[in-house]
């Protein structure tokens, strides 16, 4: 339901090494609070992801910290987190993002479960602004529950979901992308095997705007496909369908697409493991658009060598054919190297390739960032 963002941002997963960032907890009654800290340095040859590309080193620091409580088979989460980025350019002010996320998981019986959850994000972003030298400022208010109904082994199981959105610019430029999205879905599923099971889906999302009123309107999709678990050392989920996207105004064309939606994770090995993402919909649109095709392709590589050492590989193709003619086409390629060198210490260095080819000449861009840091726990 968010903006995406044509500058991809590479997935660096997590190693099940045996010699990961083991942070420690404090508290007590199963109340358990977890702070990190991550603090690094990147030498970026085009921090605004531009044409005119500028050049800065850049210092980040970020806390987290993590509180988790269980009572029964209930769970519930919370984590903040902040990323400050300071520049070495004098043209460029320092950076703040905010993330806040809780969780819960509600277990009332094997055949009855409830997901909630609520996020907060407060973003600050100049790579591949929209307005090229300005800063892109939003407030993003979330709520999504999920109630799955049918025990993990039963023929049949049925999850209905909901959330809501509520996005606003903390700029000029970008209010015309203020809106609400209230949305919903329903999923069938129906075993097929032990561990494999057909699903069919139903979702829809309305969306409010608060300026851009022409861009008001619903979204429909209709999807099928399988989802299976630790089969042939793979699990994951294909779903393939329609979307269709109707706006209130009748003055406007409205738009329809194949939609897809794939994740698959391979484990050759215990230490190693590919997994595979694509998805083909229609987005919200940008740049004096109503809406976007946009198709998403990445792939990821982890692999723990030993020696408490851990490398991570992805490549991403992203592909956004907007409503008004404009279309963009960017990659991404990221290779990093985790060394564990203490239970509470972590050295990470990574290397990240991006650029982008679109019909505006103006954004087009090559960008290429090296990054080394340290994540530090209790």
């Amino acid at each position: 339901m968010a903006i995406k963002k044509p500058l991809l941002i590479p997935v660096i997963l997590v190693s099940q090494s045996a010699f990961a960032l083991d942070p420690q907890s404090f508290g007590e009654a199963g109340v358990y609070l977890t702070p990190t800290l991550s603090v690094g340095v990147t030498q970026d040859d085009n921090i605004r992801a531009t044409s005119a590309a500028t050049s800065s080193s850049v210092v980040s620091v970020t806390p987290n910290f993590a509180l988790s409580a269980e009572k029964g088979a209930n769970k519930f989460n919370a984590n903040y987190s902040l990323n400050h980025r300071i520049y070495s350019v004098g043209s460029v002010d320092d950076l703040t993002d905010h993330n806040l996320n809780l969780s819960s998981n509600l277990v009332f019986d094997v055949r009855n479960n409830l997901s909630l959850s609520a996020n907060y994000a407060k973003t600050e972003n100049i790579a591949d602004a929209r307005v090229a030298g300005q800063v892109d400022k939003f407030s993003d208010l979330g709520f999504n529950g999920l109630y799955v109904y049918g025990a993990p082994s039963a023929t049949g199981n049925i999850e209905v979901g909901v959330g809501h959105l509520r996005k606003r610019a903390d700029d000029v430029v970008n209010a015309d992308l203020e809106r609400d999205v209230n949305s919903a879905s329903i999923l069938f599923s129906l075993q097929a095997t032990a561990k494999t099971r057909f699903i069919a889906e139903l979702n829809t999302s309305l969306f409010e705007y608060v300026s851009a009123q022409e861009k008001n309107g619903q979204n429909y999709a209709a999807l099928a496909g399988v989802r299976w678990d630790a089969t042939a050392k793979t699990s994951g989920q294909i779903k393939a369908g329609y979307q269709k996207k109707v706006f209130d105004d009748l003055a406007a064309e409205d738009s329809s697409i194949f939609n897809w939606d794939v994740s698959v994770i391979w484990a050759p090995k215990t230490y190693s493991t590919f997994t595979l993402t694509s998805s083909q919909k229609i987005d919200e649109g940008n740049y004096g658009a109503a809406s976007a095709d946009t198709q998403t392709n990445m792939i990821t590589w982890a692999h723990d060598w030993g020696n408490r050492i851990n490398s991570n590989v992805s490549f991403s193709y992203l592909n956004q054919d907007y409503s008004n003619g404009r279309k963009d086409e960017s990659d991404s390629f990221s290779v990093g190297l985790d060394y564990a060198f203490r239970r509470w210490l972590d050295f990470t260095a990574r290397y990240t390739y991006g650029s982008k080819n679109s019909t505006e000449q103006i954004s087009n861009y090559d960008r290429n960032q090296y990054y080394i840091g340290a994540t530090i726990a209790l």
